[in-house]
């Protein structure tokens, strides 16, 4: 990939019927048919683009060819012509990116590192993971002004006029774990079913990470969101303020859909590159309880410290860590937070959630 300034060839849009229309791109008006131009170079986070997948071994399980189009698997060949978005990623172990900004054109070279669709630099991945797959890029696709680059940001609508936090509005809480892969999405699957069997309506999103829409929509709850949702491929790049004001915008909405819980993941590590620790701080008065999930002790040990240093309490613990009585207690003793396998239903955790949310003041009924 190139990260030098390009010199932009004269305007010369054309034509690609694509291959498949990945999940990163559903909120855009992208169909079948897809004009790009090869002058227009993309430079943005969340920029549009074609590109032609390029050449790989299909019967190789190492390389990672799969899309995800309506939240199923399709498979990538090559020589397929795809619509991409240019995104950051900084898996410890998947796949990652560089997140200094940089510019690509026509002619270079970038790598899928993700199935909605999501692709940029290649840096490295944990060797049993994969490979990725590589796509020429053909060009830019023109965004609503003369010169302009079309973005997913742009089919963001404009914010509604929320009102503060008030008593009765969802209980929040945040799950954040001490890695990627140690139970998060697990805890919240268990928190949204054991809550909805008791006639609650649940609301789930997603605050940081690397976008996936169908790991989003499998966390069970009657509405999701995520951070895709409003324009962002990721939470790793440049631009915090953005990066905080979509968190803070996926809360608002879930507040506005009628939940009576709100549970925010946050993807990825609590200390990592993905910025949770950012968004921690921000909504740290809007978070009403906090699970933390680890592998081991050490893992709940630093977490609890981390959370302290941001002015927050954790409230439950899950994961690996409390699979055992045993291990449950080490915690419970060591630090006085109650503790809880994820591997049943999580009675204790739904046990004083509800308990929570019978305390609660009822929402003031909105005038006639």
């Amino acid at each position: 990939m190139a990260h030098c300034m390009h010199r932009q060839p004269p305007s010369n849009p054309r034509e690609a019927v694509v291959a498949h229309l990945p999940d990163g791109l559903r909120h855009t008006d992208l169909a079948g048919l897809v004009t790009y131009d090869p002058a227009l170079v993309v430079q943005r986070e969340g920029d549009c683009f074609v590109a032609e997948v390029g050449p790989f071994d299909p019967s190789d399980a190492k390389v990672r060819n799969h899309f995800h189009v309506g939240e199923k698997l399709v498979q990538l060949r090559p020589g397929d012509l795809i619509p991409l978005v240019l995104a950051y990623r900084r898996s410890m172990m998947e796949f990652a990116s560089g997140t200094a900004a940089y510019a690509i054109a026509a002619g270079d070279t970038v790598w899928v590192l993700g199935g909605d669709g999501y692709a940029g630099s290649f840096e490295c991945a944990e060797p049993d993971y994969g490979t990725p797959v590589s796509a020429l890029v053909l060009g830019a696709v023109p965004g609503r002004r003369p010169g302009q680059t079309l973005n997913v940001g742009d089919f963001v609508p404009p914010e509604k006029q929320t009102a503060r936090a008030v008593p009765g509005d969802p209980l929040v809480v945040a799950v954040v774990g001490s890695r990627m892969d140690c139970g998060k999405s697990t805890c919240i699957r268990r928190i949204t079913a054991g809550l909805r069997r008791q006639g609650r309506r649940v609301g789930a999103g997603k605050v940081t990470g690397f976008g996936c829409r169908y790991e989003v929509t499998g966390l069970g709850a009657d509405i999701c969101l995520d951070f895709t949702d409003f324009g962002l491929p990721s939470t790793c790049g440049e631009d915090a303020p953005r990066v905080r004001a979509a968190a803070r915008r996926i809360l608002a909405e879930l507040r506005g859909a009628g939940s009576e819980v709100v549970v925010l993941e946050f993807g990825e590590a609590l200390i990592g590159p993905y910025r949770v620790d950012e968004v921690l701080h921000e909504l740290r008065h809007e978070i009403d309880t906090l699970v933390f999930v680890a592998f081991d002790l050490c893992g709940v040990e630093g977490g609890v410290h981390r959370l302290r240093e941001l002015g927050i309490e954790p409230g439950f613990v899950t994961g690996p860590v409390a699979n055992t009585p045993v291990a449950a207690g080490l915690v419970e003793r060591r630090h006085g937070i109650p503790a809880e396998s994820n591997l049943g239903g999580m009675p204790r955790l739904i046990a004083d959630l509800e308990q929570r949310l019978s305390a609660r003041p009822r929402r003031p009924a909105e005038p006639d």
